[in-house]
């Protein structure tokens, strides 16, 4: 099947969307001391969190918008054989490298002191599977699909 190059028009707003949920995210990730009502700024991160929470739906809509079409470009097969490598790698990728890292230096990262009995190949595939390695990576997970 030859492939269909289609030519779709810039979206400005999209770009808007982006940065300003880029910006949200931030916010979202430095306000969570949300998660300890002891801390003496927890107000202010419960305003954080409050006005920052439409960034992740945001991104799902534009990822979701952004494969409206793929069917133009290549076939079903093709689009998750790309999608696959494209995201997959970047996940086992990144995982090896903090499961290494926090392997090594079990004490030097918040919540990596429960990989101080070492590295394993089985610990490393149950780990990965369960999204316990650096549960930030969510978001890849569910982008495979």
């Amino acid at each position: 099947m030859a492939e269909n190059k289609v030519k779709r028009k810039h979206l400005v707003y999209v770009d808007v969307l982006n940065i300003m949920s880029c910006f949200a995210v931030v916010m979202l990730h430095v306000s969570l001391n949300v998660f300890n009502p002891s801390d003496t700024y927890w107000t202010q991160a419960v305003l954080f969190q409050a006005i920052a929470i439409f960034a992740v739906p945001i991104f799902f809509m534009i990822s979701g918008m952004n494969l409206i079409g793929y069917a133009d470009k290549y076939d079903t097969k093709t689009f998750f054989k790309k999608r696959l490598w494209r995201v997959g790698r970047a996940l086992i990728l990144a995982s090896v490298f903090c499961y290494i890292l926090f392997c090594i230096f079990p004490f030097s990262f918040y919540g990596a002191d429960q990989y101080a009995s070492g590295i394993g190949v089985r610990d490393f595939v149950s780990r990965f599977l369960t999204n316990s390695i650096n549960d930030i990576y969510w978001f890849l997970y569910t982008n495979l699909i």
